[in-house]
């Protein structure tokens, strides 16, 4: 067993100067850092060292540093930026694994050069050496240290970390969900002897055909009728080479069926999301023609709001009183203008003309102002004059009223004929409350509106996509079913005529006995490979029990505590030999659309299903970034817990126990400081706001020895 001692970056991405070093215990070690806090750095950092790559991540491609411009990319911004001409900067990793006996370094570095003042971000001004690798075996009891021949690097990085478990135990959170569907049979192949059946089923094939091939040639020449064996043995060998295209197509559908399994694997993680945006997408749209609705029917109702103060008088509110006065005040006016009349023009007024302002004056006066004649008091004038004034008080003379009467008597009246204070009031105030509870509505759906958009994660294209995608490989599947039993039913029928035309070769041999010891070795041949098959099956299927096993106690473990249920793991294997892993209800029914979180965990089941149960299990350590990336706490807890269990030393990347504040959050603390998880944990700080400014500070913040958070 072999566990990881350090790992120490020089002038590596964001990790700036030559004393970025993690020390790893045989435990689990945590590495806590938020987005471009290094983890994915020390990944690749990781990656360099066990593959000769790098993830590049502009195309989220691995590329090996063999070009100037792929290790240009690799040097420190901040390293570029404080170089200054002549000035060499050693840019490299160096991993260290120990063993009982041993302690192997693996130094991995190329050496750039800055050839001007001119700006260090171009790759023209400076001059960058080849990647070279140093690797040095110390004896720990003698602590004599040893150059090892760099031809045996893989060698000895496979006897440490096997390249066959390699992707198994060393990955990042997105490449889980690959690691399984890319061939769960190749998996198992790895990590057992099955494969093995297949060389020896080759073999005993190989060795049956030509057995085969000399008995029907030995019954030919042997045959009483020559031509009707020649013809047998031409209907054979048409039968042989069909049922051979036969397999063949077999094999390729076989093949189809697989990849379209995968592909609705992985869209079935994606389907139960698109299924919710969907129907995010429909209610959107429900909401935002409502939203539109009453927004025109808010103006609609503002302008019927305005227009109110006309037509339903609520111009008149509490202008009652003020009617009154102005009434007054128009019969003072009115008096007023009388007497500026009387004033302004001299000439008499006709007999009926005058006024009761203008009567009363004549009375006063004692003169009629009409023809100008004295009309003492009690005479026949004066007496003529007062029954005039009379009369037009009385009304008995045709009334003559100003405009300004009229409307204001008119007005009087519409104001004396509703309940102002009521009416009105109620009137505008139910408008008023109406308004009201449209504009709340309008503000609820708006909240509505925003609040489903925030929910909306994938454009409602891809998110069609999706569903559609996912109904054709559903589709393709059913089709694929259909014509690999169609292909099989054609190959019992071929085999079966097979049998017949070589039966019938035989039977026309006339050297039966000499004969008889060939076709027993045939009959042998093909007792065997029938029971290789069987036993082929058998192992199969046994291996694929032991696996399913092994995976739900983990996957349980990794899914307890949830409300809902996650289902169990089945493991199947075909006719062809390929393992397949489903989610089943509890009646074995297919579990399909269940969330990411279920989905991600079955695959680390799975991975963690393999290892534990492969004959090399807990031997070599896990290195994994981002594996259970927005989980959930329970979720979380879940992992840590079970990972000990699996691998003897692990280091983890992970962003879910970052706090806001630069330290760690609730579950973070919570996990770290559990005594049973035995966790040594590095805490990142990116130092630098801009990336020509970066350096990642490395901080051991718990430690394994006393248990507590330092």
């Amino acid at each position: 067993m072999a566990d990881i001692k350090y790992v120490k970056m020089y002038n590596f991405y964001n990790y700036f100067g030559d004393d970025n070093i993690y020390e790893f215990h045989n435990g689990m070690n945590v590495i806590i850092a938020d987005n471009n806090g290094g983890k994915s750095k020390l990944y690749n950092a990781f990656l360099l060292v066990i593959s000769n790559e790098v993830i590049d991540s502009d195309s989220r491609k691995k590329k090996s540093l063999v070009s100037k411009i792929d290790k240009f990319k690799v040097i420190s911004d901040r390293a570029k930026k404080e170089a200054e001409q002549n000035d060499v900067l050693i840019t490299g990793v160096e991993l260290a694994f120990e063993t009982e006996t041993y302690i192997f370094t693996f130094n991995k570095t190329f050496v750039s050069k800055k050839l001007n003042q001119k700006s260090p971000y171009n790759l023209e001004n400076w001059n960058i050496g080849d990647l070279k690798t140093n690797i040095k075996r110390k004896n720990k009891r003698s602590r004599t240290t040893q150059a090892i021949d760099i031809a045996d690097e893989q060698e000895k990085l496979d006897s440490l970390l096997p390249f066959q478990l390699r992707q198994y135990c060393m990955f990042q959170g997105e490449e889980v969900v690959n690691l399984v569907d890319s061939g769960l049979t190749n998996a198992i192949n790895k990590l057992t002897d099955l494969r093995k059946f297949r060389y020896f089923e080759n073999f005993l094939l190989d060795i049956y055909n030509k057995f085969d091939k000399k008995l029907r040639n030995e019954e030919k020449s042997s045959a009483t009728n020559q031509h009707e064996a020649n013809r047998l043995e031409n209907s054979i060998e048409h039968i042989e080479e069909n049922i051979k295209l036969a397999k063949f197509d077999l094999s390729e559908r076989n093949e189809q069926l697989i990849n379209v399994k995968e592909s609705i694997d992985k869209l079935s993680r994606l389907i139960n999301e698109a299924t919710k945006q969907s129907n995010v997408y429909k209610e959107y749209g429900k909401v935002s023609e409502r939203l539109s609705k009453i927004a025109s029917d808010i103006e609609d109702f503002e302008k019927n709001y305005n227009q109110s103060f006309f037509s339903n008088k609520w111009i008149l509110k509490g202008f009652s009183e003020y009617a009154k006065k102005f009434d007054l005040l128009r019969s003072e006016y009115e008096d007023d203008l009388a007497r500026q009349r009387i004033q302004e023009f001299k000439t008499l007024l006709p007999q009926d003309s005058p006024d009761i302002p203008s009567l009363k004056k004549m009375l006063e006066e004692e003169i009629c102002l009409v023809c100008g004649r004295k009309a003492p008091e009690n005479s026949e004038a004066y007496m003529h004059i007062s029954k005039l004034k009379d009369e037009h008080e009385m009304g008995k003379k045709s009334k003559r009223h100003s405009p300004i009467k009229l409307f204001c008597d008119s007005l009087y009246r519409e104001i004396s004929n509703i309940p102002l204070e009521k009416g009105i009031d109620e009137s505008i105030k139910m408008k008023a409350d109406k308004l009201k509870m449209l504009r709340k509505l309008n503000s609820e759906l708006s909240d509505e509106k925003n609040e489903l958009s925030n929910k909306l994660i994938t454009n409602k294209e891809e998110n069609e996509k999706i569903l559609n995608d996912y109904q054709t490989k559903v589709d393709q599947k059913g089709i694929l079913k259909k014509t690999i039993d169609n292909i099989e039913k054609n190959l019992a029928i071929m085999n079966a005529d097979l049998r017949s035309k070589k039966k019938q070769l035989s039977n026309l041999s006339k050297n039966d006995l000499a004969l008889k010891p060939l076709k027993n070795s045939v009959q042998i041949l093909e007792d065997l490979l029938e029971i290789f098959k069987k036993t082929r099956k058998r192992f199969y299927v046994e291996e694929a029990v032991k696996f399913e096993e092994s995976i739900n106690n983990i996957y349980k473990s990794l899914t307890m505590g949830n409300e809902t249920n996650p289902g169990n793991v089945k493991i199947s294997v075909d006719s062809t030999y390929n393992f397949s892993a489903n989610l089943i209800n509890s009646e074995g029914g297919s579990l399909s659309g269940q969330g990411a979180a279920f989905q991600r965990m079955k695959q680390l089941a799975i991975v963690m299903g393999l290892m534990n149960k492969s004959r090399r299990s807990a031997s070599f350590p896990l290195i994994a970034d981002a594996p259970i990336s927005e989980m959930g706490e329970i979720l979380t807890q879940n992992f840590f817990y079970n990972i000990p269990n699996v691998f003897i030393q692990s280091i983890i990347f992970i962003k879910d126990f970052y706090g806001v504040d630069g330290d760690l959050n609730v579950i973070g603390k919570n996990i770290i400081n559990n005594p049973s998880l035995n966790i040594r944990a590095f805490l990142n700080t990116a130092i630098g706001k801009e990336q020509h400014e970066r350096k990642t500070e490395i901080k051991l913040i718990h430690t394994e020895q006393n248990g507590e958070q330092l």
